[in-house]
């Protein structure tokens, strides 16, 4: 008879146990913020993932992730995204702030990405035309389930306004997602015969035959005057009978009309949950309308420049979010990215490396006419796009710096650095190197972030100028930056001259043979074409590489597909706005071997 209610109470106390535990690791707890809270990093450095999670689960016992604040606040959009990884992903906030810039670098300088989608992808083709999309396999999942507010179906819906017969992205919609799944109606001001269609194949015209094409119909702000062929959105929406109805993706690029007709868009009878636009040069409405949608519910998920107009034009995606996941089986992402996903599961792990095969399947334009032709004006339009998404990239470095990179999740890298060793057992704390010959040192300066988060990496930047050459302001600031002046890189095939060493030189004279280099900067105004093979042969291994480069060679196909040959994808591809479009940043990750394509 006793022993039953020996059971129960041992129940009740390992029940009581686990909520006090809990109680410690919610992360709703202001006390407990684990990744913001000096007292409690070791705590988190304790618990994190590193080790096998059956042994954590073990230790601690299991709790059940809160996915309904996520869920909430993205109208049901991220449905699996439990609350610490939606407390981050919403705190994430960058140069969302008006600032006075010339017109020439105003979108360089202002209105950047705010919100990552882990998985994005770009919909079309590569090019003019295609539009990144924020986690089209979640429109396709809500769309299918959903209610109006008088409980009638409320499947996948998607405008396109302004395609001037290039229908690639309403096919790649229809690829994407399926063809049957989206309803999807297409806006052109001019009849069909005014226009260059661009459906090339039998196949292409099969598919722009499903799609609802209105032509002569244009549209114009509430506050303009009413014209033959001219509605508002909210006529719109009106006349096809979608009150409502959500559209879940918005598609926008009418030459200007943008300016003009936004305030529509936030106050019209459907809810616009993705919008896609293409804002044109700079307006004295700018500030307006990005304030507008922020104060809207919108976060922006991509930026990316028109580099045929040299980054006048800027595409802009934002996702509506309402204005005011952890699974068992981690150990695939762990192991593919060397320990940097140590909290991914293997549901979204398989889903990121389908996205990497069609990503790289597609990133190279059949255009070999044009390869050889050393300043093809479209090469970084029409090739090597990004085909990862970190979830909670960061950009480093000054506004008025020339020298910025966007890193792949920074919080991940002082934690992973603690617990890491080398092959030989010996300790391998973070480790960054920055090869530069321009900038006045911002982006070493910017890594103090990493310290937030319990780092303390050792930065060595290797300056190809004299210490005189640079005009320095706050050397206190930088005093614990390793500064190697008169050190030019040179590739190993190149002749030694003064002050030059190669990558592999450098390594030894430092000791850090065997270690990880957490970031390899490069901005060396073109040697990244001498030097890039370097890269992957020293006796050291670069975990992130964020490279300048800097107009194309003949090299360039080379340079990239040596990039992913070796196992590394691309997160982040970025315009230098200043420049003619023949200067980009990009920023690649080291992923398992076995992982890459």
């Amino acid at each position: 008879m006793h022993l039953p209610i020996l059971r129960i109470l041992s129940s009740l106390a390992v029940l009581c146990a686990a909520i006090a535990f809990y109680s410690l690791i919610d992360p709703r707890s202001q006390t407990t913020n684990l990744l913001r809270t000096s007292h409690n990093r070791n705590l988190w450095i304790t618990l994190n993932p590193f080790n096998d999670p059956k042994d954590i689960e073990s230790k601690l016992g299991r709790y059940q992730p809160d996915y309904q604040v996520a869920s909430y606040e993205s109208y049901g959009f991220f449905d699996d995204v439990a609350l610490p990884d939606w407390q981050r992903m919403r705190s994430i906030t960058r140069n969302r702030q008006y600032k006075e810039s010339k017109a020439k670098v105003f979108y360089h300088e202002n209105w950047e990405t705010e919100f990552s989608c882990p998985r994005e992808r770009r919909v079309g083709n590569i090019g003019d035309g295609g539009k990144w999309v924020c986690d089209p396999h979640r429109v396709q999942k809500l769309s299918s389930s959903r209610k109006t507010d008088d409980g009638k179906d409320s499947p996948c819906l998607v405008y396109s306004v302004g395609s001037e017969g290039n229908h690639f992205f309403e096919h790649g919609i229809m690829d994407t997602m399926g063809e049957d799944v989206c309803e999807i109606h297409t806006f052109e001001i001019r009849g069909p015969e005014q226009m260059i269609m661009r459906d090339s194949t039998d196949e292409d015209r099969r598919k722009t035959k499903k799609i609802n094409m209105h032509y002569h119909w244009g549209l114009r702000g509430s506050s303009e005057p009413a014209g033959e062929g001219l509605y508002t959105l909210s006529e719109t929406i009106k006349k096809l009978g979608h009150e409502g109805r959500v559209i879940d993706i918005f598609k926008i690029d009418c030459e200007g009309c943008e300016w003009r007709t936004y305030p529509d868009w936030l106050n019209a009878p459907a809810m616009l949950q993705q919008i896609l636009v293409e804002v044109h040069r700079v307006t004295d409405e700018h500030s307006n309308f990005f304030e507008s949608m922020r104060n809207a519910g919108y976060v922006t998920f991509h930026k990316e420049p028109n580099i045929m107009t040299r980054g006048k034009c800027v595409e802009y995606a934002f996702l509506k979010l309402r204005p005011d996941a952890i699974k068992e089986d981690y150990a695939l992402a762990k192991k593919e990215s060397y320990g940097f996903f140590y909290d991914v599961d293997r549901e979204d792990w398989e889903m990121a490396k389908t996205i990497i095969q069609h990503r790289q399947a597609d990133n190279h334009a059949k255009l070999s006419s044009h390869y050889n032709q050393r300043n093809y004006p479209l090469y970084y339009q029409d090739n090597w796009e990004p085909d990862f998404s970190c979830f909670f990239e960061e950009r480093f470095g000054d506004n008025q710096d020339d020298v910025q990179f966007w890193v792949c999740d920074p919080h991940r890298i002082p934690l992973l650095s603690k617990v890491r060793k080398t092959s030989q057992g010996k300790p391998d704390p973070c480790l960054i190197y920055s090869i530069v010959t321009v900038g006045n040192h911002g982006f070493e300066r910017s890594l103090d972030f990493l310290n937030e988060f319990g780092g303390n990496c050792q930065i060595h930047v290797f300056d190809g100028r004299s210490q005189d050459q640079i005009h320095l302001d706050d050397h206190a600031e930088l005093s614990h930056i390793n500064f190697h002046y008169d050190w030019t890189i040179r590739g190993s095939h190149e002749e030694s001259s003064k002050g030059s060493r190669t990558l592999d030189e450098i390594v030894k004279n430092l000791g850090h043979q065997g270690r990880t280099i957490d970031i390899l900067a490069v901005n060396c105004d073109g040697c990244e074409w001498r030097v890039f093979k370097d890269w992957f042969s020293i006796p050291a291994h670069p975990h992130q590489i964020l490279v300048e480069v800097k107009g194309q060679p003949d090299n360039a196909d080379e340079f990239f597909q040596s990039i992913q040959d070796n196992g590394y994808v691309t997160f982040h591809k970025d315009m230098d706005y200043a420049r003619t479009g023949n200067v980009f940043d990009y920023s690649f990750l080291k992923l398992n071997l076995n992982y890459a394509l």
